[in-house]
């Protein structure tokens, strides 16, 4: 369903899906698509703009999609397999561009450089790979990445804005740093003794975010290699961030449904909601920073980060539906929420 803030008593534009069981919603190429995973086997795409579902990705083994990520300028999604193959689609037909034979072993991140020339795989088999995106062919082929780093057990990766630097997610309390241009390796950030799960940059990319497994948030200033701010985050543990307002503030989502507000220059939240008797399900911050929206069953709420207000909730107990999945469009005009 496809809201118009600007029109909160307007009925929602309904887009029917080829099945169920569709999460994780991220819009894409302006807003244009959105692109939904499937349980652990693939990928649905909405043409958001013509109102239809387009294609499906995926399938079985091998060829289940254990990662994906679109391309900067929103034409091709890239999608890592179970057979550690990349494989390269048109975003806007689904048509197979590409394959190529990255890994050993399966395929668990993938991301792309700013520019959109190289993407970055990660697998269990403990390598990070940074790979040319080479002339598309639909014939298998093995390749030679730029750089290969034996990383050890990473369990997620992020590029920083300048398209140069790459930071894993490692266990043992550590984030390692990586130097995509020249494949030198930085200095590992260690934060303590838990795993690292999570692991994301800032607006600028001054400043790094890495979540640990106890909830723990660490900020980290990488010119002083050193953090400059821990927020408790989470006891059982943190399943979602958002970055905003310049790193002013940080949207948590606990996984017992608890939702946060922080004050990363504070080292406090603004407001904690939902929880046992309500839990939140998703949470999503707008690109301008202004303003924050929470599903949960029947409830589709937005807030005003300035002020810490309730601007106004969509279909506040009126509703069938159990909202599981929330994101802006790129203009933040428009919010689209996935029911059950």
């Amino acid at each position: 369903q496809v809201a118009d803030l600007a029109q909160p008593d307007a009925p929602p534009q309904t887009i029917a899906l080829d099945k169920d069981d569709y999460a994780f919603p991220a819009l894409v190429a302006d807003g244009r698509y959105l692109v939904l995973r499937h349980g652990r086997k693939g990928l649905g795409v909405v043409d958001i703009a013509a109102g239809t579902f387009a294609y499906g990705l995926g399938g079985g083994t091998p060829q289940r999609i254990t990662a994906h990520a679109v391309s900067p300028d929103g034409t091709t999604i890239a999608t890592g397999g179970e057979d550690g193959d990349l494989r390269f689609y048109d975003l806007a037909t689904g048509t197979l561009q590409g394959i190529l034979d990255v890994h050993d072993t399966k395929v668990s991140a993938l991301a792309y450089t700013a520019d959109g020339s190289r993407i970055v795989s990660v697998s269990p088999d403990r390598t990070l790979r940074v790979t040319a995106v080479a002339p598309a062919t639909t014939a298998v082929r093995p390749t030679e990445p730029d750089h290969c780093f034996d990383t050890g057990f990473v369990r997620g990766v992020a590029y920083a804005p300048d398209g140069i630097h790459v930071l894993g997610a490692r266990h043992r309390g550590a984030v390692r740093w990586l130097d995509a241009e020249t494949g030198e390796p930085g200095p590992d950030f260690a934060g303590g003794d838990d795993t690292v799960r999570i692991v994301d940059f800032d607006a600028d990319g001054n400043h790094m975010v890495s979540v640990l497994g106890s909830g723990v948030m660490q900020i980290w200033s990488l010119a002083e290699g050193a953090i400059v701010q821990t927020l408790p985050g989470h006891p059982v543990g943190i399943s979602r961030l958002e970055i905003g307002g310049g790193g002013r503030w940080i949207l948590s989502l606990g996984r017992n449904g608890q939702f946060a507000v922080w004050d990363v220059e504070a080292g406090t939240h603004t407001g904690v909601f939902g929880g046992d008797e309500e839990p939140v399900a998703d949470i999503a911050l707008s690109a301008d920073g202004t303003l924050a929206a929470f599903a949960s069953d029947r409830r589709l709420v937005t807030m005003d980060m300035t002020s810490g207000q309730f601007v106004y909730g969509l279909w506040d107990g009126s509703s069938d539906a159990t909202f599981n999945h929330v994101a802006f469009h790129a203009g933040d005009s428009l919010v689209l929420a996935v029911d059950s």
